[in-house]
């Protein structure tokens, strides 16, 4: 379903938009799953119904903020190191 961080390949700093759009996609995929729990919380009448919805609610959250923090990481390290042009040396010239 969705990547954990940890099976994602390890990348090395420099052009990461790749990274970044996946981050992106995966946290509207979580925004769309939050609102729907939330409708079946709702809707739900059965207190175990509640509580699972509670559950499932309070997990997309979790996820959601730290889908957050990766985009922030990314961001910061895409600014820390800019992409190389295309057949430009990634060390510079010296």
């Amino acid at each position: 379903m969705l990547d954990e961080k940890r099976d994602r390949p390890r990348r090395k700093r420099g052009c990461r938009q790749e990274e970044l759009t996946a981050l992106e996609e995966e946290l509207g995929a979580i925004r769309l799953a939050l609102r729907q729990a939330e409708g079946k919380f709702n809707t739900a009448s059965d207190p175990q119904l509640v509580e699972a919805a509670v559950f499932e609610i309070k997990s997309l959250q979790a996820r959601h903020a730290y889908l957050l923090r990766s985009i922030k990481e990314e961001l910061a390290v895409a600014h820390a190191a800019p992409c190389p042009r295309d057949g430009a040396d990634p060390a510079g010239s010296l």
